[in-house]
Parts: structure tokens; sequence; C-alpha cells
């Protein structure tokens, strides 16, 4: 399988026009920034915003699926051969890879949209896509303010982060302007304080990968016909609210109306997980809020959310976010923090 980090020519191009009005904001993702790599781990090839003007025409077939959320103007989209769709304000559109696209913009007014690139062989934002979806969307201003707050941090960092390694990958970067020159057409502020910088964009990142997953689970969701998700999230509710006593895989069958073999299958299509495991993230994640919010004792903490003993919650509160419980506190708490 292919590294997440590795950039590759993903799509066959057939034919594109970008006129000289039309501008585009690349996030540089090829930095060994974490903010970039983040992204790019969780199986974002390219994402930027594009502000499209009349003329403007994409025709490829691609490797990826091609997620777009419209801001506002308008845009026609068609999948294959006979598959459009009308790309309006406040609308998500997710079209699979391997179907031949042809988008233009439509209308008077430029074509707002922020658009992202997702590989299908990395784990998170993997997305079983076989025809194209739309709907409404929710997210999509916070997701465009997000990538530019990110590309303004990132301008902050540059001339630490790039070396003769890090140079912009043209041959797939082509269509982009210079970094500075977008954040200028985009209107955006180019002085952005360095104090933080590399924190913020890694904040930004996190907010990008949050809506982005909302929106698109939200989407996928919607088009759900068998109602297993609604229960499965109902029993995530359920276990939440008592999150530190022993749950059972007959007592989670028993709660969805499932026999188990019925629920592993369906948590492992709808979250590529075990029901177990689904667990263990839910308790660790209460722990992760507790930690930042208040001064429980570890010890005490990890009983309350179901581990018999600290060094097991250590080594999976580790696992699970790359540092220990008191690590974990220091960095999201401002004062002190208690002893074990």
């Amino acid at each position: 399988m292919r590294k997440p980090d590795q950039l590759a020519n993903r799509c066959v191009m057939l034919g594109k026009s970008l006129p000289e009005e039309t501008a585009q904001l690349f996030l540089p993702l090829y930095l060994k920034h974490p903010a970039a790599v983040r992204l790019r781990s969780a199986g974002i090839h390219m994402c930027g915003i594009t502000r499209a003007t009349p003329g403007f025409l994409i025709h490829r077939i691609p490797e990826f699926t091609l997620a777009v959320f419209t801001l506002s103007g308008t845009g026609l989209m068609t999948i294959g051969r006979n598959r459009t769709c009308r790309l309006t304000p406040g609308t998500v559109f997710l079209a699979p890879r391997g179907l031949e696209q042809y988008y233009i913009q439509t209308g008077k007014e430029p074509w707002h949209f922020a658009w992202f690139h997702l590989l299908p062989d990395v784990p998170q934002l993997k997305l079983q896509l076989t025809e194209p979806l739309s709907g409404p969307g929710h997210d999509g201003p916070a997701i465009a303010e997000a990538m530019t707050h990110f590309a303004g941090e990132i301008v902050s960092t540059m001339k630490s982060l790039i070396n003769d390694g890090e140079q912009p990958p043209w041959i797939f970067y082509q269509d982009s302007m210079v970094l500075q020159e977008s954040i200028r057409r985009f209107n955006l502020p180019d002085d952005e304080l360095s104090y933080n910088a590399d924190r913020m964009a890694e904040l930004y990142a996190e907010i990008l990968l949050g809506c982005l997953d909302r929106e698109l689970r939200a989407l996928t969701m919607h088009y759900e016909t068998d109602g297993e998700t609604d229960r499965l999230e109902q029993l995530w509710e359920k276990i939440s609210a008592d999150i530190g006593r022993e749950w059972s895989l007959n007592e989670m069958a028993a709660l969805v109306n499932m026999s188990i073999s019925t629920l592993i299958r369906q948590v492992r299509r709808r979250y590529e997980t075990t029901p177990q495991q689904m667990l263990y993230h839910l308790r660790l994640k209460r722990a992760a809020l507790l930690l930042a919010t208040s001064q429980v004792p570890v010890s005490q903490l990890a009983d309350e959310i179901g581990y018999v003993n600290l060094s097991s919650f250590s080594t999976a509160f580790r696992k699970e976010y790359g540092m220990t419980p008191r690590e974990y506190r220091r960095s999201n708490q401002t004062s002190a923090v208690e002893p074990f």
C-alpha cells in the first residue's frame, strides 16, 4: 500500500481551462510540517479553495474521491456520461473515483467552493462510494475558514520549513498560485503572528478533519436505508452515559436488538472497528475530557471509566493519544497537575 504522505499523480487529465481571473488556494500539504502530515495521513491527497470565473473547466478521470463544498455561485458537475448535478450554495457533493468528471462554472458570479481529493487506501475518511452523492451541508463556511487560517499560519513558518527537499512538487501543483499570491488574491492577512503558528496550524488541521468527517458521515448516513446507523449511535450514547461499567457483547447486542454476529458486522461496516474497540475509544475520549477539565486523580479517573488498574489505562491512553495521561493533562491545563 502506498504511504499516505507520498504524493503521486492521481488522475488522467482530459482537459482544463483556468481563466486568468480564477483564483485557487492549494493548501501546502507537501510540507513536512506536522499539520500537513496530519492531513495527508488522514487520507487528504490535496485540498483547497477555488474561486472559478466564467470559462473555468476541469475534465478528468481521478483515482481519488472528490468532495466539493459550494460556498457561493454555481457550478455544473457531470459524472460518467449522463449523471449531472447542479452545485449551489450550501451543498455538498461527492464524486467517486474512477468515473469521468466534467465540471464547469455557471452563471455570472464566480463559483466559490472548497474541495478535497480523498485517497481510497487509508483508514481515516475512507469512503465506499460507487455513485455520486449530493445533499445539504452545514460546515462549508467553517471548512473554508479553517483552510484559510491554516494557510496563513503555514506562511508564518515557511521560511524555516521549506528546504531543497520540500519544494512543491509542481507537476502535481501546477495549477496552484504561489501561496503568498493566493493569500493576496483571497484577501487574507499576510502578516499572521509567528508566535504559536505551528500549534495554530495543527489546531486548524484538526478542525478541518472534524468538520469534514462530520459532513461526510451526515451525507452518507442520509442515504442509509436500513436504520442500523441510528441504532448504533443510540448504543454509543447509552454506553457513554454509563461508561464505567462492564459492557458485554451480549448486552450491547440486546440493546440494539441484534445478534452478536450482526452487531459485529454492522459496527465493522460503519466504523471499521469492533464493538469492544468502540467501547475503549469512548472510555479514552471521556478520560481525555476529564484530564483537560478536572483535577480528579488519574488513578481515580481510570477506575471511573472502567479500567481495573492504572498501568493498563496509561498504556491504552498513550496508544490512543501519543502521550501519558499526566503529559496530556500538563499540555491541556494551564496550571498544576495533581500527583498519581
